[in-house]
């Protein structure tokens, strides 16, 4: 997502997390914002799947759904 410096600025952000074993992680995450400029409020969701090893992250891979991220992880 591209926005200009300063048009939006986040205001609250959840995040769930889920240990998949093997080292990874799947996260859903809600970020809400307002529009400086307009005062539209906005919300994103998006998951991401984390793969950690030896406890560093090693890589993130993000999705527009959890069903998405499932799907995937499925397919490997």
């Amino acid at each position: 997502m591209r926005t200009r410096a300063g048009s939006a600025r986040p205001s609250d952000s959840s995040y769930e997390l889920e240990d998949l074993g093997g080292g990874r992680v799947l996260v859903d995450v809600v970020t809400r914002g307002r529009g400086q400029a307009s005062g539209v409020e906005a919300e994103m969701k998006f998951t991401q799947v984390w793969r950690f090893e030896d406890g560093v992250a090693r890589d993130v891979v993000w999705y527009e759904s959890r069903e998405q991220a499932l799907a995937d992880l499925r397919a490997q």
